[in-house]
């Protein structure tokens, strides 16, 4: 017993202290990892979200070719689908998927146009 101004306070034991030390830290613990789990959910898909976009960057500057076919980045697949856009020769509908273990992450439609001049 600890004395202050003629009053009694009950002091801590050693014990309390280190429990309450334990049960603070695990609280904070679990929040960081539930924290985490969903900002890791998020990275994914602002990396599907780049990803698409710097590849049809390259496909219109013709680094690509127009062809169906998928390749792996990491922990994303991603499905490229060609078709041609309606009645245009020189129009293709693109589409991507972004696919995680069978999950669809994002997925971007973009027609692309291309000259004659391009193709030779």
């Amino acid at each position: 017993m600890v004395r202050l101004n003629k009053h009694r306070l009950k002091a801590f034991t050693l014990v309390e202290t280190i429990v309450s030390l334990i049960l603070i830290s695990v609280s904070f613990g679990i929040c960081f990892i539930v924290f985490n789990q969903v900002s890791i959910g998020q990275n994914l898909k602002q990396e599907a979200v780049l990803v698409t976009e710097q590849y049809l960057m390259e496909l219109e500057e013709g680094k690509h070719k127009l062809e169906n076919h998928s390749f792996r980045i990491r922990e994303l697949e991603v499905s490229v689908l060609v078709d041609n856009y309606e009645r245009i020769e020189s129009a293709f509908a693109v589409q991507l998927l972004v696919l995680q273990k069978e999950e669809v992450l994002y997925t971007i439609k973009r027609i692309i146009l291309i000259n004659e001049a391009d193709e030779d």
